[in-house]
């Protein structure tokens, strides 16, 4: 029988919890993809381990707050609006979704990319555009995964999946036409602006704000990018890393798709996004679930 004291034991075991927790990832068995892998995990019995820092509520942009201009007001202050209290429901009340709107002729502003503050329901320039710019207006739907896996650990990814779907529903039922559920995260981020690599978000999903051609993001896509996010002064720990991964390769590319050679701005065009009308059947392959 063990002369340890309970309390030594609890600790060890809190300890041992803790060390499991920020291990890496166990690797993928063959015949099964890492995502799949991860969603076992996320689904399993084992306990999130210590938190660690969520960075800001919102993104904090620098530059000119702008009034959200009125034919956007309404959508978006039905939407994603608000304080602590937002219409999007959101895990943990975290908020970890973005929105980056594309802005063409006849929305009230220059074109160009603006980001979205939805706590004071005003926009920030990220870059104007030059050009024939398609009308209308779109929303990329960005995450900042650290907000939500700062709190759920290896559980968070699925539930940044579930926030971007709230979000999108939310845009929708105020009023938005169409929405993008399974364009890759390559187009998404391109038409954002967003600089190649990680920058702390990853686009999922995009919703179109008002009518506009199909072909919208991909014209997006092939502008030069816009502000990067401010860097995140924090340090970036194993389960946030693999949480980034696991998106990666939730938005890549779906199996036999083709997928042009030069994906890059100037090179070969990005397929085209497919838009559903609310509600729209979408077809069992697609979304941003994809595990194969």
């Amino acid at each position: 029988m063990s002369s340890e004291p309970a309390g030594s034991r609890a600790s060890s075991t809190s300890r041992a919890s803790s060390a499991s927790f920020m291990s890496p990832a166990p690797r993928a068995l063959p015949g099964r993809s890492p995502v799949s892998v991860a969603l076992s995990l996320a689904r399993s019995g084992r306990v999130p381990g210590p938190r660690f820092p969520a960075g800001p509520q919102t993104t904090p942009w620098p530059g000119p707050a702008l009034p959200v201009p009125g034919p956007l007001d309404r959508l978006l202050r039905r939407s994603l609006a608000g304080g602590r209290l937002r219409p999007a429901a959101s895990a943990g009340a975290l908020h970890p979704v973005n929105a980056h709107l594309l802005l063409g002729a006849g929305t009230g502003l220059p074109p160009g990319r603006y980001a979205y503050q939805p706590v004071t329901h005003r926009l920030h320039p990220r870059g104007a555009v030059d050009g024939n710019v398609p009308p209308g207006a779109l929303a990329v739907l960005t995450v900042t995964a650290r907000r939500t896996v700062s709190q759920y650990g290896h559980r968070g990814w699925p539930l940044l999946l579930l926030d971007t779907g709230h979000a999108a529903a939310a845009l929708v039922l105020a009023g938005a036409p169409a929405w993008c559920p399974d364009a890759d995260g390559a187009l998404l981020a391109a038409a954002a602006g967003l600089p190649s690599g990680r920058c702390g978000e990853h686009a999922l999903a995009a919703v179109r704000l008002t009518p506009g051609p199909e072909d919208a993001l991909a014209w997006w896509a092939a502008r030069p990018p816009g502000a990067p996010p401010p860097p995140d002064a924090h340090p970036a720990p194993p389960v946030l890393r693999h949480a980034w991964d696991v998106l990666d390769a939730l938005t890549a590319p779906a199996r036999g798709r083709a997928v042009p050679a030069a994906r890059r701005r100037g090179g070969a065009p990005y397929p085209d996004a497919v838009w559903r009308a609310p509600g729209a059947a979408v077809p069992p392959e697609a979304g941003t679930g994809r595990t194969g």
